[in-house]
């Protein structure tokens, strides 16, 4: 099995659209697949709680009647974990 490296970096583009990369020397030689994404310099990659909100993340189970309920699933699921993990220690 195969190790993917990430590796981040500030790297200038060209008006050629190109960019030069050195690799650090733990990223093995031969064929890779190199995958590139440009933030802009100085952008804020994180997000605000709006940007979240609006991302559809949120509610986006809303209506679907083919999945349980959230909360009560998430009870159930305590629940038997809790049941599993006393299972041993009740007295005979």
């Amino acid at each position: 099995m195969a190790i993917a490296h990430t590796v981040s970096l500030r790297a200038h583009i060209t008006e050629g659209r190109t960019v030069e990369v050195t690799l650090p020397p733990e990223v093995p030689l031969g064929d890779a697949e190199v995958v590139v994404v440009v933030t802009p310099a100085g952008a804020d990659r994180r997000s605000t709680g709006a940007q979240l909100l609006d991302s559809g993340v949120f509610g986006m189970r809303a209506g679907r009647t083919d999945m349980p309920d959230s909360p009560q699933a998430a009870r159930e699921l305590r629940e038997r974990a809790w049941r599993r993990s006393t299972r041993g220690l009740r007295s005979a």
